[in-house]
């Protein structure tokens, strides 16, 4: 059974700072015009992540605030906590993976997408060249330890498929969970780890010292393709029916925030980044983080909009992981809810 390598519960639902995106339980900011503001809470994991740039750069350029919102980011340990917190009622608004849609369904609480962050899982499984300097395929990696972020994330997904490709079921190798990127990052430096599924920066950190070998890439329209055979959508917004039902208008808000977001990061430049976001994001090295952005830019959306391909390959591959996920039993038109990012597409010409 996989274990967290270090799970400190200090790290269970932290409030964004600087580092990130927002303080939870700020005061409560006017408008210009003197009127309150509306206020809503985003539930994201892995806060520093580089697939969640598009809310760091609504919030720093301002576009929320445009838009008439106070956002609050609640950052949760990992996806499956996001989902779980979902599930409970503690949260209606997350920033997750678009295939928790299905799982949440599959569950008895579906989870509607309203604007797509990203059109790639962003997701890179890599062989640590320490411990397997002349393996360069999977076929021999019977028993041996793969990190990945834990039951029920795309991190997993990705590693069985590229396992799977690879000839291998999931029972050959051993899984270890892995609490966040600096303990994965030490696990690949220390050889605890034989190869580890995870996101950037820390990936492009390890690549550039020559310290794992990619075999799967999926921060590219094409390495995806490759491993799942189409289109893979990435990370979104998603909330619950009642959510949308209710506030319509905070729905609509947000959509034109983070697709006025990705409109700026498709011609924004390193200058441009480093003086819109705030120092600590860059995790200390901005060459590093840069670098990781450049193997990114084309998996973001452009739109916000939901690929109808996409859908059905999330669902077909999610159903062969998932024994809670089956064909014939998910209505895919329950997880998208199209016109608040066609809405926003159109205002903003895309």
């Amino acid at each position: 059974m996989a274990q967290a390598l270090w799970m400190p519960e200090r790290r269970r639902f932290l409030r964004w700072t600087g580092a990130g995106l927002a303080v939870v339980g700020a005061p409560m900011v006017r408008s210009q015009t003197g009127a309150e503001r509306n206020r809503v809470t985003v539930t994201v994991a892995g806060g520093l992540s580089l697939a969640n740039l598009p809310l760091s750069v609504a919030l720093h350029r301002g576009f929320f605030g445009q838009e008439g919102l106070d956002v609050d980011f609640v950052e949760s340990l990992d996806e499956a906590q996001s989902q779980q917190a979902f599930l409970s009622g503690g949260t209606e608004l997350v920033c997750g993976p678009y295939e928790q849609t299905m799982r949440l369904q599959a569950r008895g609480k579906p989870g509607v997408a309203f604007v797509m962050l990203a059109r790639v899982p962003k997701v890179v499984f890599g062989i640590s060249t320490r411990k397997h300097a002349t393996l360069r395929a999977l076929t021999d990696f019977r028993g041996q330890l793969v990190g990945y972020g834990g039951a029920g994330t795309t991190s997993e997904l990705v590693a069985r498929q590229v396992l799977s490709r690879a000839g291998l079921r999931p029972n050959e190798v051993q899984w270890q969970a892995v609490a966040d990127a600096v303990t994965g990052l030490h696990g690949v430096r220390s050889g605890q780890l034989d190869a580890w599924c995870n996101g950037d920066p820390a990936m492009t950190q390890l690549e550039q010292r020559s310290e794992v070998r990619v075999l799967s890439d999926t921060r590219t329209l094409r390495g995806t393709a490759e491993l799942f055979g189409g289109p893979m959508p990435g990370l979104c917004l998603y909330a619950t029916s009642a959510f949308l039902q209710r506030n319509p208008r905070h729905a609509q808000a947000l959509a034109n925030a983070v697709v006025h977001a990705l409109r700026w990061l498709q011609t924004a430049g390193p200058r441009d980044l480093v003086r819109t976001l705030p120092e600590r994001m860059f995790l200390g090295d901005r060459a590093v983080y840069l670098a990781a952005l450049a193997k990114n830019q084309e998996g973001f959306s452009t739109d916000g909009v939901l690929a109808e391909d996409g859908a059905w390959t999330a669902l077909r591959h999610l159903a062969a992981n998932d024994p809670e996920v089956r064909l014939g039993r998910i209505d895919l038109s329950q997880t998208w809810s199209g016109s608040f990012a066609l809405r926003a597409r159109e205002q903003f010409r895309l």
